[in-house]
């Protein structure tokens, strides 16, 4: 019974919202607060994360809109904290932005986490160095 009645105000809820009114909202909500995670964009929205994917499908083009947005903001929140980082005195930012940057190798020796393994293998006679 209660399934029922959560798919039965799902439903009357979906038929009460206009997508495109909320689809213009969505946009609007991006660009004003800034938002860089779909989740954040629903929570803003007068209507649950069912309705809302009920109204724009993956792979739609409403929806990756929607995250080309969310994808503008990302990049220039990253390009705002590289810029701060770089000119920052402070260690911490400046190791933070290195590992950004840097090389997988660059970040394992920084961190410390890859460690070389040498083990000599005798196998028939022979030594094997690996």
């Amino acid at each position: 019974m209660f399934n029922f009645i959560c798919i039965f105000e799902e439903i009357i809820g979906m038929m009460s919202y206009d997508p495109n009114k909320i689809l213009e909202q969505a946009k609007k909500l991006i660009k004003e607060k800034e938002l860089i995670f779909l989740e954040e964009v629903v929570s803003y929205l007068p209507i649950s994360k069912t309705t809302f994917y009920e109204f724009f499908k993956l792979g739609s083009n409403e929806l990756d809109e929607l995250k080309e947005l969310i994808d503008f903001n990302k990049i220039d929140a990253k390009s705002f904290m590289r810029k701060k980082w770089k000119e920052a005195e402070a260690p911490a930012l400046q190791i933070a932005l290195y590992k950004l940057c840097g090389t997988d190798e660059e970040n394992h020796k920084l961190n410390g986490s890859k460690q070389e393994v040498k083990q000599d293998i005798k196998v028939e006679g022979a030594i094997l160095n690996w």
